[in-house]
């Protein structure tokens, strides 16, 4: 059944990243986000800055789970663009998503 759902094995980091949009892999763009989420900008220990796209969102998230469908219906969002904004998010340490298409806030 996972397998017909699109399933792949996973042995490696690499089979991970062979997942990503090529423009988050090439010239270490996703290695550059994840170090950007951990050290803040550019390394200075503050967290990144979120642009109004991000803070409007980030203000439908709470501490609780929330349904990726609830997110984007109160949101008014595309669909797509959620889903980017929801992946920028997470890449920059503020959300995190759960199993079941639910995400929380993490700070």
């Amino acid at each position: 059944r996972l397998i017909k759902e699109g399933a792949k094995l996973v042995e490696h980091a690499d089979d991970i990243l062979e997942e990503l949009p090529p423009y988050l892999r090439e010239n270490g763009g996703i290695l550059e986000g994840v170090q950007m989420s951990l050290l803040g900008e550019a390394g200075s220990g503050k967290m990144p800055e979120l642009n109004a796209e991000e803070k409007q969102l980030l203000e439908h998230i709470g501490y609780q789970p929330s349904l990726l469908e609830e997110i984007i219906r109160l949101s008014e969002l595309s669909s797509s663009r959620a889903n980017a904004l929801l992946f920028d998010l997470e890449m920059k340490g503020f959300v995190r998503q759960l199993p079941g298409k639910y995400f929380v806030k993490t700070q």
